[in-house]
């Protein structure tokens, strides 16, 4: 009778399988754009399956662009229709809103006095024409509006420094899918004000959405709450060895093990600093792991990969422009490591997930004098799919061969294998490659009666990169 088994999987752990990245970046296509203001930035559209970049031109005024990315390709950048608005200020916020199925980008006006904040929705197909958020005291946006969609209530928040205030307080609004409530403001607590930005982020574990920024005068980072109808007054986060946020703090909630993760850039060293909150309090900020990275230059961001449930932060470095990455497991960091790219950033590298292709998205402006945009992608390389073996006989006059036959299916997503790997009982015996335009099969003939055996199998990508093995033991009759 021949015997069937089932699939193990040897281990779940994110770091034992081995990814990478394009081997150079590419260009997204700019169409008439004529090149990045300052930063691009990124965000999954749910509804749609797609990554969308947005960002600022570099003339005068900066005319909000974007494209998207269907896992493939970019497609063509065209421009968001401005309205009444005259151009980006600095850079263009966005978030989806699962509410309706859209993505909210918004941006401080570029020419008008105090640059009061503007909003555009796009369900996929197009953007609206773009309307002002309404102010109320505030005077305007004094560099970008950070945005998060809180699902408590399913709104979108808006938050930023005022403009032209000198310590800049913090103000909000919400967005119902319909209108913005009029801005009011964070209450402050110690805080003098904001320092460049707002960062937001939902907290799932607490249901809230966090709000972080670096203190105007004292260059110490604040967080507070919204619960969905008020603010919590702001308190400190503690610096650690830290000497001061130099920009911006990211944010970015971790899924996995329910935390949030603030890092910044100490202002002192360009080191980037961690730290974790469990929803009572923030653990003592420790290093994230530059490796040959000589610093980063003003900005770190982070964003969170669900399909290995990672946090990942990229950065530019501070001498050498080049772009760079490490990845977090819950416990430790990868040592920081370039992303092969073949151009210099401009400011940062930001960063988003595609849970469709499982890969993590990183885009920049490079470092020349157009300041075009670049992209590249991080996929893992997957196991094998729907992996089984079966033992046979055949027999001849004179002896009996016995042949375990493995067979599996491509795997199901991440970086298309270019081979597979079989090895016999462990890693150490290879017994055969089986090339992925060939048939998923492998034959393990003259094996010994009543013996049981187990085979590994292992995906390979063009670059070497080996995945997770699948193991499968073969019963003998």
């Amino acid at each position: 009778m021949n015997k069937w088994i089932a699939v193990l999987f040897i281990s779940s752990c994110p770091f034992l399988s081995a990814s990478s990245w394009l081997p150079e970046a590419l260009p997204i296509p700019e169409g008439a754009s004529t090149g990045v203001d300052e930063i691009v930035n990124l965000v999954y559209d749910a509804a749609n399956q797609t990554v969308i970049v947005a960002w600022g031109d570099k003339t005068t005024p900066a005319i909000p662009y974007f494209s998207v990315y269907n896992g493939t390709s970019w497609s063509t950048a065209a421009t968001i229709p401005l309205g009444t608005g005259s151009g980006v200020s600095d850079d263009i916020g966005l978030a989806y809103n699962a509410a309706n199925s859209t993505v909210v980008g918004a941006w401080g006006d570029s020419v008008a006095s105090f640059n009061p904040p503007y909003y555009s929705v796009y369900n996929g197909t197009s953007w609206t024409t773009a309307a002002t958020i309404p102010l109320g005291t505030s005077s305007g946006v004094d560099v970008d509006v950070g945005l998060a969609y809180y699902p408590g209530n399913s709104t979108v928040v808006a938050a930023w420094g005022d403009n032209p205030s000198g310590t800049h307080p913090p103000y909000y609004s919400v967005y119902n899918g319909t209108n913005w409530t009029t801005a009011a403001t964070i209450p402050l607590g110690a805080s003098v004000g904001v320092y460049v930005n707002i960062s937001l982020i939902y907290d799932g574990a607490n249901n809230t959405v966090m709000a972080a920024w670096n203190d105007h005068t004292d260059r110490v980072p604040y967080y507070s709450f919204f619960n969905g109808s008020s603010w919590t007054t702001a308190a400190s986060i503690p610096l650690g060895a830290s000497t001061g946020v130099l920009d911006n703090v990211a944010l970015c909630y971790n899924a996995a093990n329910n935390t949030v993760m603030a890092a910044w850039v100490d202002i002192t060293t360009n080191l980037a600093y961690y730290t974790l909150y469990d929803g009572t309090s923030w653990t003592t900020p420790a290093l994230i792991p530059l490796g040959e990275s000589t610093g980063v230059y003003y900005i770190i961001n982070l964003s969170y990969n669900s399909g290995s449930e990672t946090v990942f932060a990229a950065w530019k470095d501070s001498v050498a422009g080049s772009p760079y990455y490490a990845i977090y497991n819950g416990s430790s960091w990868t040592t920081g490591a370039v992303i092969p790219a073949g151009t210099n950033v401009n400011i940062c590298v930001s960063l988003a997930y595609d849970a469709k292709s499982d890969q993590m998205i990183a885009a920049w402006a490079d470092s020349t004098s157009n300041q075009a945009s670049f992209y590249s992608s991080y996929m893992d390389v997957l196991p094998p799919s729907s992996v089984q073996g079966i033992q046979k006989k055949n027999r001849f006059l004179t002896q009996t061969d016995i042949y375990n036959i493995i067979s599996w299916m491509v795997p199901e997503g991440g970086t298309a294998p270019v081979s597979y790997r079989i090895y016999r009982d462990s890693t150490t015996e290879l017994i055969g490659i089986v090339a992925a335009n060939a048939p998923l099969t492998y034959q393990d003939h003259n094996r010994k009666k009543g013996i049981a055996y187990s085979y590994l199998i292992i995906s390979v990508d063009a670059n070497g990169n080996q995945s997770l093995p699948v193991t499968i033991i073969v019963n003998p009759h």
